[in-house]
């Protein structure tokens, strides 16, 4: 996949979903030169398996996608959130339908909230048909991405954005098909990826029980559906939505210098009251920040400056191509 600024002649051909790097300035050298890698997630994603007859059903009352879609044949993996009854972010989870008759599916989770995710999921239960397992002993969530990724037998493209890849769970003893001259590396570098083009992922990036959604850019990876019945949270959600303001979003950042920056920092406006936002994950000088967008998008044009704590690093936040035009032209606060 290339970068933006190589590919500004055909720009028209490029959908929304099918954008690789950011900018030519904000792609680094690695990713432009970087060959297709894939990367076991066994240090950050758990696994449950979920089946019964009333799977569907159970699942509907309380994701945030419509998972009546998981019946259609041709419909692999789907990515949701759980919220609470406040409509903030508890867990993100990437159903992967397994083969046969019988609707099974491996969810793979934050592996750190994958207990209090099964406690929620068995609270709600009551008589539902539905069996809950941890399984992330037995399975092992892979991804595969860089540019130029095409299909590839097993593996399913990731259901946020094409330029983010492929994902699969296989059994833990298994290793993924790809191939030849992809090689495997490690989760963090993943990562990366991800932080390049601006996608959080699980209960620490997106803080579990204080996340709010659509500041985390839900509404356009393919977690939200704003047209299926009610679910937990859906209120706030569908306010928010239809009234079309959202002031915060989550963005990549360059971070300067060299010292590893603490996770939730706030992010500083000089000559502002109120921060601006905070950082969510950082890795080599790069990070993802939720921030206001008014002071973010006049940094991003150089024509604010933008610290990581009082008197900390500069900030630079970038706009990923994939977003939707219309985010970040909300009224102004009054």
């Amino acid at each position: 996949m290339q970068c933006i600024g190589q590919a500004a002649g055909r720009s028209a051909l490029i959908s929304r979903h099918a954008v690789a790097c950011i900018t030519w300035r904000h792609c680094s050298s690695h990713a432009r030169e970087m060959l297709p890698q894939i990367a076991s997630l066994a240090d950050t994603r758990g696994v449950l398996r979920l089946s019964g007859q009333g799977l569907v059903a159970f699942l509907q009352g309380l994701l945030t996608n419509d998972t009546k879609q998981l019946e259609a044949k041709d419909v692999r993996m789907q990515y949701a959130a759980i919220l609470n009854s406040h409509g903030r972010y508890l867990h993100d989870l990437f159903l992967h339908k397994q083969k046969g008759d019988d609707l099974v599916l491996l969810a793979d989770v934050d592996k750190h909230g994958a207990t209090d995710l099964v406690k929620l999921l068995n609270r709600y239960k009551l008589r539902a048909k539905v069996d809950i397992a941890d399984v992330s002993s037995e399975y092992t969530t892979w991804a595969r991405f860089g540019p130029g990724l095409l299909s590839q037998g097993e593996w399913h493209s990731d259901p946020r954005l094409q330029a983010l890849g492929q994902r699969i769970v296989l059994q833990a003893q298994d290793k993924p098909t790809s191939p030849e001259g992809e090689q495997e590396t490690e989760g963090i570098q993943y990562k990366a990826w991800r932080i390049e083009h601006g996608v959080a992922e699980g209960d620490t990036e997106m803080p579990s029980g204080h996340a709010i959604p659509l500041e985390y850019n839900l509404d356009g990876l393919n977690a939200i559906s704003f047209s299926k019945g009610c679910y937990v949270g859906q209120e706030l959600i569908a306010r928010s939505h239809f009234r079309g303001v959202i002031r915060k979003r989550l963005m990549p950042v360059d971070i300067a210098g060299d010292e590893e920056p603490k996770i939730g920092t706030s992010i500083l406006a000089p000559g502002r009251k109120r921060p601006a936002g905070s950082l969510q994950a950082a890795q080599k000088g790069r990070g993802l920040a939720c921030l206001n967008l008014q002071a973010a998008l006049a940094a991003a044009e150089g024509n604010e400056h933008l610290e990581l704590g009082e008197g900390g690093p500069q900030v630079t936040p970038w706009r990923p191509t994939w977003w939707p035009k219309d985010w970040g032209e909300e009224p102004a606060a009054s």
